[in-house]
């Protein structure tokens, strides 16, 4: 397993081979990520939907809230959304099942002086979902939203993130997804659709919860990196399909 030092874990998985410099509120951040993956790897990457989520939490009427919130972030990657808004959060934890990713965030978050502001955890969705880990053994309480980047991609993780979002939102958090469309042309079908994210529609509908897509069109940047078209913010909501 790599260590926490940046130049280690570059060694160690031989991806991760670019530097990330952007700014957010008061700060310069830089980030060692990877440019490209495999799937196996792909949470070395920095996705753009993790924009989405710091913007949602960093606009004007909702940042003194993220004061007084505990947040867990599942699939966290290199900690893009965790180095952002973990100096703002009453509490982050930023989680994912790869050692090697959790490896790497934890570097990123002690590279820009956040190694004691945001805990990590090794915390595997779909094991969580099967029973394999009692949801109880989790000890993170009282958490305020369960936050995900870019993990619709793959139908057993996409329907675990649903049946964990249902045992939060059971707990009163607010669930808040960002995903990556992803359209493609069918053959099967002879059409062009985003099987990734119909499938989620169908867990979250199956689940008899709703989805709300969040309008992004007023929410200023909170940071300078682009926006992507192609990225959505979803909220996952009690009371059915909405």
């Amino acid at each position: 397993m790599a260590s926490d030092s940046g130049d280690d874990v570059v060694g160690a998985l031989n991806t991760v081979d670019e530097q990330l410099e952007f700014d957010a509120p008061d700060r310069h951040i830089v980030m060692s990520i990877a440019s490209s993956t495999d799937v196996d790897h792909s949470g070395l990457q920095a996705w753009p939907c993790c924009q989405l989520v710091c913007d949602w939490f960093l606009r004007t009427d909702t940042q003194p809230r993220l004061g007084q919130s505990t947040i867990l972030e599942v699939g966290c990657g290199p900690g893009l959304v965790a180095v952002v808004l973990g100096p703002s959060a009453k509490a982050f934890v930023a989680s994912d099942h790869d050692d090697d990713v959790l490896s790497l965030c934890k570097s990123n978050l002690q590279r820009n002086g956040l190694a004691d502001r945001v805990q990590t955890r090794r915390i595997d969705v779909v094991e969580l979902a099967a029973g394999d880990t009692p949801f109880d053994a989790v000890p993170i309480e009282n958490v305020d939203y369960l936050i995900a980047c870019d993990l619709v991609f793959e139908d057993v993780l996409t329907s675990s993130l649903v049946n964990l979002s249902s045992r939060y939102l059971a707990k009163g958090a607010r669930v808040l997804i960002a995903v990556e469309s992803r359209v493609n042309f069918i053959v099967a079908t002879m059409a062009i659709a985003d099987v990734a994210l119909d499938h989620f529609r169908r867990c979250v509908d199956d689940a008899g919860l709703g989805l709300v897509l969040v309008d992004m069109g007023d929410i200023a940047s909170a940071t300078s990196l682009e926006r992507s078209p192609t990225s959505l913010l979803f909220e996952i909501v009690t009371g059915g399909p909405r």
